[in-house]
């Protein structure tokens, strides 16, 4: 089996451009015209995950001025703590696989 590790650089970093764009509230777009299946799933999931924290902070902000009840304010934000938990948990993750695999001997 053959690691393309430039081309999984190339999509954590589209991937990271994407969502620093998406949270400075423009369009998230993967700039390689190749883009793969991977690139694609690991930016829907940022989107996605950025979306949640946003809903999160925008029924706080209702609640606060009173335009969202207390009960969609609670799903709101623990919704987005649920989802923040679940991408540092993949993060831990991903992070343990690539230790174990630098510590491989060649």
């Amino acid at each position: 089996m053959t690691i393309d590790f430039q081309g999984a650089i190339k999509a954590y970093n589209n991937a990271l451009q994407s969502a620093q764009a998406a949270a400075n509230g423009q369009p998230a777009t993967l700039q390689s015209p190749e883009d793969s299946a991977f690139a694609g799933l690991v930016k829907d999931a940022i989107g996605k995950a950025i979306g949640s924290v946003h809903q999160g902070e925008e029924a706080s902000k209702g609640n606060l001025a009173g335009t969202v009840d207390l009960q969609s304010m609670i799903a709101a934000v623990t919704d987005a703590e649920l989802t923040v938990q679940t991408v540092v948990a993949i993060r831990d993750k991903v992070i343990s696989a690539y230790e174990d695999i630098i510590r491989m001997p060649i």
